[in-house]
């Protein structure tokens, strides 16, 4: 295990293997991924800029860390921003340089994670936007999509996006009619295959509800047209949340004992958002705050959803750092 030492720029590369054997690990503590800790990997050994956002998320790591176990040695913090934020630097310039539109993706990742973790929301989606174009184009091709493991990818990306599947950020909101169409997600109604498959649908429902809220400005007649056609799209977003439930349902059925165990932890995941997502369908995200009174079931449920995952990941190295929406979107409820 590595320590975190007093950083520097010679001491970019143990930040890249703090990356490397803490970060990329605990990346998807909550839905596994091969990611971080193969492709991302791979590649970022093959490209300077990717390598240097690896140190960068490998200083953010380190910095969350020391911020979170101690309470002495302060300044380390801003150390590390600092020079997590010259290694984010030198990614954007060598980035010019990349001609392979696969490598480009795997980079605007990782800004985009690197952007998320140190509050620049605005670089946050243009990177962001800029992945979806590329996974666009290179989902047309299924040669480059075979040798990408796209689906992978589109997990990756859709579990990273956390202000679509919640509250954007007042500095850099979402425009979301101006947003992709996004043709290279599947299709809620499409077979789940595994319970990270069903988290990106999952994701994916939350975030088409989440965009339909925020569409617009509020009409407050409820007779409104505009207001009667948001409702119906609310509507088709309840019924699309209720053939995910059933093919859920049918995959864990038809699913052994010992796939669920092993997934458990992705299990109690997928309860906890699927719980706020219902609860949000039933209630909105911009009513009267009384309205909520009647949710102490769905809050008391969520809390004890939020517990158990604390329980589940105890055996790593605590505390854990995920990029995928973890606990605290829903306990902001």
């Amino acid at each position: 295990m590595l320590t975190a030492g007093v950083p520097g720029s010679e001491n970019a590369g143990s930040s890249f293997d703090f990356f490397r054997f803490r970060t990329a690990p605990q990346a998807g503590a909550f839905l596994s991924s091969g990611f971080w800790d193969r492709r991302f990997l791979q590649v970022a050994h093959a490209e300077p800029a990717i390598w240097q956002a690896a140190a960068s998320l490998g200083y953010l790591h380190r910095r969350w860390e020391q911020v979170a176990l101690s309470s002495t040695r302060q300044g380390l913090d801003s150390e590390f921003s600092k020079h997590a934020m010259a290694c984010y630097g030198r990614a954007l310039t060598l980035g010019k340089e990349i001609r392979d539109p696969c490598a480009m993706l795997v980079l605007s990742l990782a800004l985009a994670t690197v952007s998320n973790l140190s509050g620049r929301w605005a670089d946050s989606r243009v990177h962001f936007l800029w992945a979806e174009r590329l996974m666009a184009q290179l989902g047309n091709d299924a040669a480059t999509s075979s040798s990408l493991d796209i689906d992978d990818i589109v997990d990756t990306l859709t579990r990273m996006d956390l202000e679509r599947a919640s509250f954007s950020e007042a500095s850099a909101p979402y425009s979301f009619p101006d947003e992709p169409t996004r043709p290279f997600k599947s299709p809620a109604h499409a077979p789940i295959t595994s319970l990270k498959r069903a988290a990106t649908q999952l994701l994916g429902i939350m975030q088409r509800l989440m965009a339909i809220w925020w569409q617009g400005p509020a009409i407050p007649s409820p007779e409104h047209p505009a207001t009667i056609e948001k409702q119906m799209a609310v509507e088709q977003i309840g019924r699309e949340c209720t053939q995910w439930e059933h093919q859920l349902m049918g995959y864990l059925s038809a699913t052994g004992s010992g796939d669920v165990e092993q997934g458990s932890t992705t299990l109690l995941w997928l309860k906890l958002h699927h719980t706020s997502l219902r609860m949000l369908l039933r209630y909105g995200v911009s009513c009267e705050q009384t309205r909520f009174d009647s949710c102490l079931p769905h809050f008391e449920r969520i809390i004890a959803l939020s517990a158990a995952l604390i329980r589940s990941t105890q055996s790593l190295v605590s505390p854990v750092m995920t990029v995928d929406p973890g606990l605290v979107m829903s306990l902001y409820l």
